[in-house]
């Protein structure tokens, strides 16, 4: 069973809107042309089928997502077995990057919402660009530095704006 986040239908269900979020790709665009090509060399692609899970909540990330073309869906599963949609995100947008980051486990399942290609950058691909060029794995961490600073500010407007809701109606 696959619930929305809020209810908010404006929202389709989802917590956060891929319109609300900064694009990943909008922060590389200082990169000299130099640094984009080694990027790019250590990036795979691969393409998604409609409904094609790309990680599962609670398996292991080593692995950055950048959305080439199409939406993917984040979900979280409860205990109880019920799935929660928390936001939809589309192209130019990162997947994966807390797990990435931290060499945690995913905290939720990102599956496609329809076709959708990807960028991968493998944590060994990663190291090696630490090694070959600090600077730009620098811009790469502070991008996405970015991206959760932004993301997490979000959740906290939401969770403040939850919270009064629910202390207007006590």
């Amino acid at each position: 069973m696959i619930k929305g986040g809020m209810g908010d239908e404006d929202k389709k269900g989802a917590l956060l809107t891929a319109e609300e979020l900064p694009r990943f790709d909008e922060m590389l665009d200082f990169l000299t042309n130099a640094e984009v090509q080694l990027l790019y060399e250590h990036l795979e692609e691969r393409e998604l089928a409609p409904d094609e899970v790309l990680f599962e909540q609670g398996g292991e990330g080593q692995t950055l997502y950048i959305i080439k073309s199409g939406r993917i869906r984040i979900v979280i599963e409860n205990e109880d077995g019920t799935r929660n949609i928390l936001t939809h995100l589309s192209t130019g947008h990162i997947i994966g990057e807390i797990a990435f980051l931290m060499g945690t486990t995913h905290s939720a399942t990102a599956e496609a919402d329809g076709p959708a290609s990807l960028y991968l950058l493998h944590r060994n691909h990663f190291d090696s660009i630490v090694l070959e060029d600090p600077t730009l794995a620098f811009k790469i961490i502070q991008a996405i530095n970015k991206v959760l600073c932004y993301r997490l500010s979000r959740v906290n407007r939401e969770l403040s704006q939850i919270l009064h809701g629910n202390a207007d109606k006590k």
